[in-house]
C-alpha cells in the first residue's frame, strides 16, 4: 500500500485564513493532566506545522507523539516500544499479560502503541514484572512463558 503524499507547504490556516502554514521548529510548552495533577511539559523542540501570520500549530499523530514523549520522559515512563519488546522478550501474548496484570487487554494494547501513558502505579507495576522474577513467578510467569494452571499446581 502506497501512502498519499502529504500536501505541499504553506498551507491554508484555518483559524486566521491565511495560505502561511509551514514546517517550523521550535520550544513549545503544554500543560499536561499526568497521575491526576496538572504539570508544565517543555518540548526542547517541537517540529510542528505552524502559521506564519497566526502562530497557530496544527497537530496530528507525529506532534501528538513528541509531546508524549516529552511526558514520558519528564516522568521516567517506559516508552510503548520498550513495554513491547519486553513483553515479547517474555513469551507472553498481551491477553496473558493483561489478564496476569489485572488491566484490560485494550489498555495494555494502547500502552504499547503510545495511544494511552501509562500512570506512575502502572509503570512501576511493568517494571516489576519485567525486571523481578520473584514478581513474575508471583503473577505466574515463568522463563519460558506462562505457567499453565493444569500444571501449576500438579507440582
Amino acid at each position: 500500500m502506497t501512502l498519499p503524499a502529504m500536501k505541499e507547504f504553506p498551507w491554508w490556516c484555518g483559524d486566521c485564513g491565511r495560505q502561511e502554514i509551514r514546517p517550523a521548529s521550535e520550544p513549545y510548552r503544554i500543560e499536561a493532566r499526568h497521575d491526576g495533577e496538572l504539570h508544565v511539559i517543555d518540548v526542547p523542540e517541537l517540529r510542528a506545522p505552524k502559521c506564519a501570520a497566526c502562530g497557530n500549530i496544527v497537530f496530528g499523530r507525529e506532534e501528538d507523539e513528541q509531546v508524549n514523549t516529552a511526558i514520558r520522559e519528564r516522568f521516567g515512563l517506559l516508552p510503548p516500544e520498550e513495554i513491547r519488546r519486553r513483553r515479547e522478550a517474555l513469551g507472553i501474548g498481551r491477553p496473558d499479560l493483561a489478564a496476569r496484570l489485572d488491566v484490560d487487554e485494550e489498555t495494555l494494547l494502547r500502552w504499547e502503541s503510545g495511544a494511552l501513558i501509562q500512570s506512575t502505579a502502572s509503570d512501576r507495576l511493568l517494571r516489576l514484572c519485567f525486571d523481578v522474577p520473584e514478581a513474575r513467578a508471583y503473577l505466574g510467569i515463568t522463563e519460558a512463558g506462562l505457567r499453565r494452571a493444569d500444571s501449576a499446581g500438579a507440582a
